[in-house]
């Protein structure tokens, strides 16, 4: 992978690395960099990693190289998504531990100054931390991860993704490594990239502590879950995403059956399938709003084949229902 680097001249051994991939930000990046820089916790790098976007967010990053120094950026020669943008830029970072953050987000100042008294022994993998959701109207959601600390595989490691957890580097390598010489080359996905990376952590069984502490911003955004209602195509691709993160999920699930591991896998099984039937249905819920003869009710009633809520399926057929007793007129 060939990778133009531009490097600030921070510190030569910082303690944390927050990697950043970043696509399309401009709206939110100088935010996200604010809360990086203006840590209270001082030895740290900020690698921002282009992934090859169409707005203005990696100049307006490159500004930022000018103000603060430990801020690096990597150039992706080409498009890769966020998967693969994020193991480019923790194979260039530096730190004993690696905080990802997405660049349309930002963390609280204290993040890092918090976490070292967890992290300066280098005891734990990794350490969860709550994190705040932002809806439109101002309000925040706060989640908490299992707290203290467990040696088991769960489904509770996916709380928030990436975001609200730090990681040892050394523990990410393995990881990595891992990745690439089970599954080998891993195809460009942009839909539950996070859930594929913490599949085979959780299996990994790594050393892990929960703190409640609140740390990370997830800036929720409802205008990108509408576009993609209205988007089939869009739809489309996550439905072929979920079916790649499943056949890859076979292959680890081949080499990773235990008795210990069953009952994770089972569950990481069904919430794959679900997930799948959820855009099954979604996919022809959109897909009845295009102007073409009787598409209103054909996907209607294609979407009952991937409904597994009775309230849903109950509301899916009064909408056919109301849809053909008034010939066409009332679409709910």
């Amino acid at each position: 992978m060939n990778n133009h680097i531009h490097r600030g001249g921070g510190d030569s051994s910082p303690f944390f690395s927050i990697v950043i991939p970043v696509y399309n930000t401009e709206k939110y990046i100088s935010r996200c960099l604010e809360s990086c820089i203006n840590q209270t916790f001082s030895n740290i790098e900020i690698i921002v990693v282009d992934d090859c976007g169409l707005d203005n967010a990696i100049h307006i990053a490159e500004q930022y190289t000018k103000i603060d120094k430990r801020i690096n950026i990597v150039y992706n020669s080409k498009n890769l998504g966020t998967f693969h943008t994020r193991i480019n830029g923790e194979n260039h970072s530096k730190g004993v531990y690696i905080l990802h953050l997405d660049s349309d987000d930002y963390i609280e100042l204290n993040t890092c100054e918090t976490l070292y008294p967890h992290c300066k022994k280098q005891k734990y993998d990794l350490i969860a931390f709550a994190c705040f959701f932002l809806k439109s109207n101002n309000q925040k959601e706060r989640r908490i991860p299992m707290l203290g600390e467990i040696n088991y595989p769960s489904t509770d490691f996916f709380s928030c993704g990436l975001s609200n957890k730090v990681f040892k580097k050394s523990f990410l390598v393995h990881i990595n490594t891992l990745l690439l010489n089970i599954i080998g080359k891993i195809p460009n996905i942009s839909m539950s990239e996070d859930g594929l990376k913490l599949i085979i952590i959780a299996l990994n069984h790594p050393k892990y502590l929960g703190i409640n502490s609140a740390l990370y911003n997830y800036v929720y955004n409802p205008k990108s879950i509408t576009s993609s209602f209205e988007n089939p195509f869009k739809i489309r691709k996550d439905i072929k995403d979920i079916k790649k993160i499943q056949l890859i999920n076979k292959i680890l699930f081949k080499h990773y059956h235990t008795q210990e591991n069953s009952l994770f896998l089972q569950n990481i099984k069904n919430h794959y399938k679900k997930i799948e039937k959820d855009l099954q249905r979604l996919y022809h819920h959109s897909k009845a709003y295009e102007n073409k003869s009787f598409a209103y009710p054909i996907n209607f009633i294609k979407s009952l084949h991937y409904t597994h809520s009775i309230q849903t399926y109950i509301k899916t057929i009064i909408r056919i229902f109301l849809y053909l007793i008034t010939i066409g007129k009332i679409k709910l």
